[in-house]
This record gives structure tokens, sequence and C-alpha cells, in this order.
């Protein structure tokens, strides 16, 4: 099912034609799904938002099979995937394709935990077109004006879901001045993910002719502390694919590859470290230590060089 179908059924009321709608994605988006959840409540005054806290299986499955005076209801399931017990997850993801009613199931699991022959699935990728951007803007946020939005859209660099709504967020508000919000904030609010993600891949590819041009580019567009942060989740992500890479947890492993270049996923890592990878963590906490107490940020270039030329 494509998220268009999804929302003119929606707004038809023929989305409880379906016991079970499942999202799907390499990374559940949070604010997306706020909005959504928000506009479920309001639309749909018959729907449930499922609490795990404190409850059994047992519990849940009496929930989702009984009605009140036959009233059917729209159940969000949440982020399936998330959860920690591993036996209730696992039971939830086998009763997702043998529910048949009396209500309609909705919830996100990873393209990993997608049941086999189930339909429907949205996909929710990391990198949605403009036109799934445009119509979820529409459908989540109807009263913002489109044309300021649908700007936004194309003046920014990020492809995701996530930030479209935080562009419709900004777009309500700044009114008369959403040109000079366009020019002088739009792209320091809004992640350049292709040239991040571009970063790190000639970073973790040591390839210091391709990454000099495009730090040099990048560098001025955010501070140290932003840069350190970064870095910083790169290189623990990095850290914990390859070890359960080398566990053979594939699973896990992919589980906790969003924002790593495709090319250290695919070879690159065979040629990492987990103990450089820790010694290059290291020296960027202490890099930026010592920018906290008065030092310069050129320890960002050192540890640049210093991991490009494998002396880490």
């Amino acid at each position: 099912m494509k998220l268009e179908t999804f929302f003119i059924s929606y707004n038809q009321r023929t989305i409880t034609e379906h016991p079970v709608i499942l999202f799907t994605g390499k990374k559940y988006p949070t604010l997306f799904f706020t909005a959504f959840l928000k506009k479920l409540r309001i639309d749909y005054s018959f729907s449930k938002i499922i609490s795990y806290e404190n409850s059994s299986y047992a519990s849940l499955l009496a929930q989702l099979s009984t009605t009140f005076l036959g009233q059917k209801e729209l159940v969000w399931l949440g982020d399936i995937s998330s959860l920690e017990d591993v036996d209730f997850k696992k039971k939830i993801l086998a009763l997702l394709p043998a529910y048949r009613g009396p209500h309609t199931l909705m919830g996100y699991v990873s393209q990993d935990d997608i049941p086999r022959s189930f339909s429907p699935i949205l996909s929710l990728d990391e990198k949605c077109t403009f036109a799934d951007r445009k119509i979820a803007i529409t459908f989540l946020f109807p009263h913002v004006d489109l044309n300021v939005v649908e700007d936004f859209l194309k003046t920014a660099r990020s492809e995701s879901l996530d930030q479209a709504v935080v562009m419709a967020h900004y777009a309500a508000v700044v009114g008369k001045n959403n040109q000079t919000f366009k020019n002088q904030w739009l792209t320091n609010i809004i992640e350049p993910e292709a040239s991040l993600f571009s970063l790190s891949q000639y970073f973790f590819g040591r390839k210091p002719d391709f990454f000099w041009p495009l730090w040099s580019c990048l560098k001025d567009q955010y501070g140290a502390p932003f840069w350190t942060t970064y870095w910083s989740e790169q290189l623990w992500r990095a850290y914990y694919v390859i070890k359960l890479y080398k566990e053979n947890n594939i699973t896990e492993a992919k589980q906790l590859s969003y924002r790593l270049p495709f090319s250290f996923l695919q070879r690159d890592w065979k040629h990492i470290s987990t103990q450089e990878l820790q010694q290059a963590h290291s020296f960027l906490y202490q890099g930026d230590y010592a920018f906290k107490n008065g030092n310069s940020e050129f320890f960002l270039e050192v540890f640049y060089s210093t991991f490009l030329a494998k002396q880490f």
C-alpha cells in the first residue's frame, strides 16, 4: 500500500476494512507518528493507544479480542520492533498475520521484523520522495500553507518524513518572513543528510582526496559540539555493527546501522577494527573536553587526519 492510498482510505473511513496495517522502514520516524497519533485521536474518537507497561500478552490479547457494545476501534500498537521482551515481541509478530478482528490494528515494525507474506504494508523509507513528503504534510497539517512548505521542501536537502514535519511546524509560524527564514535559517535547521552521508562515506572509506574538500565546505555550518556529537554517534554505531557482524548477528547489526554509509556496511567495515574505533572515540572526547576548556577546535582536523592515515 502506498502512503497516498492509506491517506485516502483514512479520510474516507474505509481504513477499518483491514484487520492489520503495518508501517515499516529503516528507523521509526518519531515526529511523523507523533503528528499522526494526534490526528488519529481527533478524527477517530474510537481509537486506542496500547501501552505495554505492566501488561501481559494475555491481557493484550483480551483487549484485541473484545469490543464494547460491538464498537470497532483503531488500535495503535506502537514500535513493536523496539520491545525489549523478546518472547512478548515474538508473540505479537506471530499474532499480526493471523488477526482477523474485531478491531483494526496499526503499528510499526522494522524491515527485518516484517511477517512473511504480510499485507498491507506502508514503507516509510528514510529517503521518501518529494511527492510522499508533500502528501504527508497535506494530510497531517491541512491548515498550513502548502506553498510555503513546498518551497521549504525544495530548498532543504533532507529527505526524511520527520524533517518534513519540522518544516511544516516552522511554516505555520513564520508567516510573511518565510523568505528570510528560508534563506538565513532553513539550511542550518535541516540537517543536510546527503552531504553528511557522503562525508561519513569518505571518512570510513579512508578517501582523503574526497573527504577534505567536502569537509572544508561543511565545517563552518556547525560548531565543534555538533561535530563531536555527530562523529561520536557514527563511531559508536560503527563499533557495534562491526562487533555484531563478527558475531554473525546480522539482524541486530542492521538495526544499529541507521545513518552509516552503505559502503561501510558493504565492505569498509572489514578494514576497520573495533579497537581503533574505540581509540578514535576516546581521542574525540579528549579533544572536546580541551575545546570546552579554552583550546581550539583544531582537534577535529587531527582526529580526521589520524583516522584517515590508519594511526589510531
